[in-house]
């Protein structure tokens, strides 16, 4: 089992017991949700406390913090790892032997005291049974867990002597041995899951996320409806401010404005699109994520308009979120040529000079690079590469120049 990540200085609360944490993001966006885990647990995580992986951000939590997981909002889904271990045997024969003994070398202890915590499941038995309870299994039917097992390998298949479900079999059938657990695919209160990668190191955590949480606050969808954990990555990189006019000119089903009202809900966000479905697909998701609210209403418009012809008064927006037509699944690459520069040039006199903000997501980086290079309303600030569908996607944060029509 590998050690434990080195204590950081000035994270002096992570001598309190604690749970090492993998949560996985798309591709590209790693930094930016450790800038957000680290705002929201600071400052017990320093921005050193953080290991990126592609497509991973590992941390260790106490286990007094584990709650606040549930906040997170630019993540995918949340793991406790329980080990990692060094490649496994060279041999299908070696590795099949070394799986079947596995569960009884791992500490599970962190791993589901945290999962146990996050579910507030304290009627729960999270050791293995004695043999006393199994064999009196029906009379601890509601203490005693039922699992799942998973199995993720990286790489090409020839790389690896045996498929998924194999290790599926074996290490989960080895689980149930070791823990006396009950197998439920479906209605299952906890899932191991493991890892294997390319290099052929292995790593076994619990899930945290019983449904992943880039699915969320969405019930209407539309042909290109993108996840909110990107949606809010996206948002993140302009800094939205108290008071703010934030628009989203080609919304779909309104993803992108939903998910950044309801992490700053103190600015007014407007969320349009040409097509004449979208404000009613938009407008029944915010009735649905306003319906499922604590407290309050987001503060977002649906509306119908032409992005290439805003109906907004010259330098009256402050912050342009928007997922650009690729010229896949929406649109041609051809009319992109034509469609990125009325855009930008129709987004810049909207905006206010030198103060506006705009993050766009396209995979037509190609045009949108020649199109800034002429463009006199916006320079480029940073540029964020990701794999958004197994496309090389990128979000470009803008800042919109003094340049005055």
């Amino acid at each position: 089992m590998a050690e434990a990540f080195p204590t950081v200085s000035g994270d002096h609360h992570l001598q309190e017991a604690s749970v090492e944490i993998c949560a996985t993001v798309p591709t590209g966006l790693e930094v930016i949700a450790s800038e957000e885990i680290q705002q929201i647990f600071a400052p017990i995580l320093s921005i050193k406390s953080f290991k990126i992986q592609q497509g991973k951000v590992f941390f260790n939590l106490p286990f007094t913090q584990v709650n606040k997981l549930k906040t997170i909002r630019s993540v995918e889904n949340l793991y406790a790892i329980v080990a990692h271990l060094p490649a496994y045997c060279s041999t299908k024969e070696d590795t099949f032997a070394k799986f079947l003994t596995l569960p009884s070398e791992l500490n599970w202890s962190s791993s589901l005291e945290c999962w146990k915590t996050l579910y507030q499941a304290e009627n729960k038995i999270i050791t293995p049974l004695s043999n006393e309870m199994r064999d009196n299994l029906g009379k601890h039917d509601s203490e005693i867990l039922k699992f799942r097992m998973s199995c993720h390998r990286a790489g090409s298949k020839s790389q690896h002597p045996f498929g998924s479900p194999d290790i599926e079999r074996l290490f989960g059938g080895a689980c149930q041995d070791y823990f006396g657990w009950n197998v439920n695919l479906k209605h299952f209160d906890v899932e191991i899951f493991v890892w294997i990668f390319e290099n052929q190191n292995v790593m076994v955590g619990i899930t945290l996320t019983k449904d992943s949480l880039a699915i969320r606050n969405i019930v209407k969808f539309g042909p290109t409806t993108l996840r909110p954990c990107i949606c809010y990555c996206l948002s993140r990189t302009v800094s939205i401010k108290l008071g703010e006019v934030v628009i989203d000119p080609m919304c779909g089903s309104g993803s992108i404005p939903i998910e950044a009202a309801i992490a700053w809900p103190n600015a007014f966000y407007l969320g349009a699109d040409s097509f004449l479905q979208a404000p009613f697909n938009t407008a029944e998701n915010i009735h649905y994520v306003n319906t499922n609210r604590a407290k309050g209403v987001i503060p977002v418009d649906s509306l119908v308009w032409d992005a290439t012809c805003l109906p907004l008064r010259t330098s009256s927006v402050d912050v342009i979120l928007t997922d650009l037509p690729y010229g896949r699944r929406m649109g041609t690459k051809h009319h992109n040529w034509k469609l990125y520069p009325d855009l930008l040039s129709e987004f810049g006199r909207v905006c206010k000079p030198s103060t506006s903000r705009a993050a766009l997501l396209t995979q037509d980086s190609k045009c949108i690079v020649n199109v800034l290079k002429s463009n006199p309303f916006w320079k480029k600030s940073h540029v964020f590469w990701l794999n958004h569908g197994g496309l090389r996607s990128a979000i470009y944060v803008l800042i919109r120049t003094a340049f005055m029509l």
